[in-house]
Protein backbone atom coordinates (compact mmCIF):
# COMPACT_ATOMS: atom_id res chain seq x y z
CA UNK A 1 0.00 0.00 0.00
CA UNK A 2 1.13 3.54 -0.71
CA UNK A 3 -0.43 6.97 -0.84
CA UNK A 4 -3.32 8.16 1.34
CA UNK A 5 -5.92 5.75 2.73
CA UNK A 6 -9.30 7.33 1.88
CA UNK A 7 -12.60 5.70 2.88
CA UNK A 8 -16.12 7.08 2.50
CA UNK A 9 -19.35 5.81 4.11
CA UNK A 10 -22.78 6.86 2.72
CA UNK A 11 -26.31 6.71 4.07
CA UNK A 12 -29.40 6.84 1.80
CA UNK A 13 -32.97 7.49 3.00
CA UNK A 14 -35.99 5.37 2.07
CA UNK A 15 -37.60 5.80 -1.33
CA UNK A 16 -40.16 8.60 -1.36
CA UNK A 17 -38.62 10.59 1.50
CA UNK A 18 -36.47 13.66 0.98
CA UNK A 19 -33.33 13.96 3.11
CA UNK A 20 -31.55 17.34 3.16
CA UNK A 21 -28.18 16.75 1.47
CA UNK A 22 -24.81 17.66 2.92
CA UNK A 23 -24.44 15.15 5.74
CA UNK A 24 -25.25 11.87 4.01
CA UNK A 25 -21.65 10.84 3.48
CA UNK A 26 -18.54 10.85 5.68
CA UNK A 27 -14.96 10.56 4.49
CA UNK A 28 -11.95 9.58 6.56
CA UNK A 29 -8.43 10.17 5.23
CA UNK A 30 -5.26 8.74 6.77
CA UNK A 31 -1.86 9.76 5.47
CA UNK A 32 1.08 7.34 5.53
CA UNK A 33 3.22 7.52 8.66
CA UNK A 34 6.74 8.18 7.42
CA UNK A 35 9.68 8.24 9.82
CA UNK A 36 13.21 7.84 8.54
CA UNK A 37 16.13 8.07 10.97
CA UNK A 38 19.83 8.52 10.17
CA UNK A 39 22.77 8.36 12.58
CA UNK A 40 26.46 9.05 12.03
CA UNK A 41 29.43 8.56 14.35
CA UNK A 42 33.17 8.01 14.16
CA UNK A 43 33.55 7.01 17.81
CA UNK A 44 35.70 10.04 18.64
CA UNK A 45 35.42 13.78 19.19
CA UNK A 46 38.91 14.59 17.88
CA UNK A 47 40.88 14.09 14.67
CA UNK A 48 44.55 14.34 13.67
CA UNK A 49 45.76 16.37 10.70
CA UNK A 50 47.05 13.99 8.05
CA UNK A 51 45.26 11.03 9.66
CA UNK A 52 42.00 9.35 8.81
CA UNK A 53 38.52 9.03 10.29
CA UNK A 54 36.18 6.05 10.00
CA UNK A 55 32.47 6.92 10.09
CA UNK A 56 29.52 4.57 10.55
CA UNK A 57 26.23 5.77 9.02
CA UNK A 58 22.95 3.93 9.65
CA UNK A 59 19.53 4.60 8.06
CA UNK A 60 16.41 3.07 9.64
CA UNK A 61 12.87 2.98 8.24
CA UNK A 62 10.54 3.47 11.23
CA UNK A 63 7.58 3.99 8.88
CA UNK A 64 4.48 1.81 8.97
CA UNK A 65 5.19 0.35 5.52
CA UNK A 66 7.92 -0.32 2.99
CA UNK A 67 9.50 2.65 1.22
CA UNK A 68 11.09 2.68 -2.23
CA UNK A 69 13.30 5.50 -3.46
CA UNK A 70 14.85 6.71 -0.18
CA UNK A 71 17.83 9.00 -0.81
CA UNK A 72 20.96 8.90 1.37
CA UNK A 73 23.59 11.61 0.91
CA UNK A 74 26.80 12.78 2.55
CA UNK A 75 29.11 15.40 1.02
CA UNK A 76 32.87 15.26 1.54
CA UNK A 77 33.86 17.95 4.08
CA UNK A 78 36.45 20.56 3.13
CA UNK A 79 39.13 19.13 5.47
CA UNK A 80 39.01 15.73 3.76
CA UNK A 81 41.20 15.09 0.70
CA UNK A 82 39.76 11.73 -0.38
CA UNK A 83 37.40 9.15 1.04
CA UNK A 84 35.60 5.96 0.21
CA UNK A 85 32.25 4.49 1.22
CA UNK A 86 30.45 1.18 0.91
CA UNK A 87 27.47 -0.70 2.32
CA UNK A 88 28.44 -2.51 5.52
CA UNK A 89 29.88 -4.95 6.25
CA UNK A 90 32.85 -3.80 4.20
CA UNK A 91 36.19 -2.02 4.39
CA UNK A 92 36.12 1.05 2.11
CA UNK A 93 39.19 2.23 0.22
CA UNK A 94 39.68 5.94 0.93
CA UNK A 95 40.85 6.88 -2.55
CA UNK A 96 37.96 8.70 -4.21
CA UNK A 97 36.52 12.18 -4.08
CA UNK A 98 32.90 11.16 -4.76
CA UNK A 99 30.19 12.19 -2.33
CA UNK A 100 28.07 9.47 -0.77
CA UNK A 101 24.86 9.31 -2.77
CA UNK A 102 22.62 6.28 -2.74
CA UNK A 103 18.96 5.52 -3.53
CA UNK A 104 17.60 2.59 -1.57
CA UNK A 105 14.46 0.61 -0.74
CA UNK A 106 13.78 -0.29 2.89
CA UNK A 107 11.12 -2.51 4.38
CA UNK A 108 9.18 -1.24 7.40
CA UNK A 109 11.50 -1.58 10.37
CA UNK A 110 14.48 -2.26 8.12
CA UNK A 111 17.86 -0.55 8.16
CA UNK A 112 21.06 -0.21 6.15
CA UNK A 113 24.56 0.78 7.27
CA UNK A 114 27.46 2.41 5.45
CA UNK A 115 31.15 2.59 6.31
CA UNK A 116 33.11 5.70 5.32
CA UNK A 117 36.89 6.05 5.55
CA UNK A 118 38.09 9.65 5.17
CA UNK A 119 41.67 10.88 4.69
CA UNK A 120 42.26 14.19 6.49
CA UNK A 121 44.38 16.91 4.86
CA UNK A 122 47.86 17.30 6.36
CA UNK A 123 47.25 21.02 6.96
CA UNK A 124 43.72 20.58 8.34
CA UNK A 125 42.79 22.98 11.13
CA UNK A 126 39.60 23.87 12.93
CA UNK A 127 36.61 21.60 13.41
CA UNK A 128 35.92 18.66 11.12
CA UNK A 129 32.15 18.79 10.54
CA UNK A 130 30.38 16.19 8.44
CA UNK A 131 26.62 15.65 8.05
CA UNK A 132 24.77 12.70 6.53
CA UNK A 133 21.17 13.15 5.34
CA UNK A 134 18.25 10.87 4.49
CA UNK A 135 15.31 12.04 2.36
CA UNK A 136 11.90 10.40 2.00
CA UNK A 137 10.72 9.37 -1.48
CA UNK A 138 8.99 12.00 -3.63
CA UNK A 139 5.44 12.67 -2.50
CA UNK A 140 6.01 11.67 1.13
CA UNK A 141 6.58 13.90 4.15
CA UNK A 142 8.56 12.67 7.14
CA UNK A 143 6.58 12.93 10.39
CA UNK A 144 9.78 13.46 12.42
CA UNK A 145 12.05 15.64 10.23
CA UNK A 146 14.51 16.28 13.06
CA UNK A 147 16.01 12.81 12.59
CA UNK A 148 16.68 13.21 8.85
CA UNK A 149 20.22 14.56 9.27
CA UNK A 150 23.10 13.46 11.47
CA UNK A 151 26.08 15.76 12.02
CA UNK A 152 29.40 14.60 13.47
CA UNK A 153 31.90 17.18 14.74
CA UNK A 154 35.52 16.50 15.69
CA UNK A 155 38.05 19.06 16.93
CA UNK A 156 41.71 19.05 15.95
CA UNK A 157 43.64 17.18 18.61
CA UNK A 158 46.78 19.28 18.06
CA UNK A 159 46.10 23.00 18.45
CA UNK A 160 48.38 25.91 19.25
CA UNK A 161 49.01 26.05 23.00
CA UNK A 162 47.19 28.78 24.82
CA UNK A 163 49.81 29.75 27.43
CA UNK A 164 49.89 32.87 29.52
CA UNK A 165 49.90 34.22 33.05
CA UNK A 166 46.57 33.39 34.69
CA UNK A 167 46.42 36.78 36.40
CA UNK A 168 47.54 38.87 33.41
CA UNK A 169 50.70 40.10 35.20
CA UNK A 170 53.86 40.91 33.25
CA UNK A 171 57.01 39.07 34.29
CA UNK A 172 60.18 41.15 33.68
CA UNK A 173 63.19 39.18 32.50
CA UNK A 174 65.90 41.58 33.68
CA UNK A 175 69.10 42.63 31.93
CA UNK A 176 70.03 39.12 30.92
CA UNK A 177 66.94 38.79 28.69
CA UNK A 178 66.03 35.43 30.18
CA UNK A 179 64.17 34.14 33.17
CA UNK A 180 61.82 31.42 34.36
CA UNK A 181 58.52 31.05 36.14
CA UNK A 182 56.11 28.25 37.06
CA UNK A 183 52.57 27.95 35.77
CA UNK A 184 49.96 27.32 38.42
CA UNK A 185 47.29 26.21 35.94
CA UNK A 186 47.07 23.47 33.30
CA UNK A 187 48.09 24.21 29.75
CA UNK A 188 45.11 23.89 27.40
CA UNK A 189 45.55 23.46 23.66
CA UNK A 190 43.11 25.45 21.54
CA UNK A 191 40.33 23.28 20.20
CA UNK A 192 40.78 20.52 22.77
CA UNK A 193 37.88 21.76 24.92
Amino acid sequence: ASGNLVNTATVTGPVGLVDPPGNNSATDTDIPYIDLVITKDDGSNTYASGGNVAYAVTVTNNSTFNLNGITVSDAIPSLVTTWGWCVAPCVPAANTSANLGDTINLAAGGSISYNILANIAADAAGNLVNTATVTAPAGYTDAVPGTNSAPDTDVNQSGEPDIGPPDGDVYPLGDSGSGSFFLSQPIVANGDG
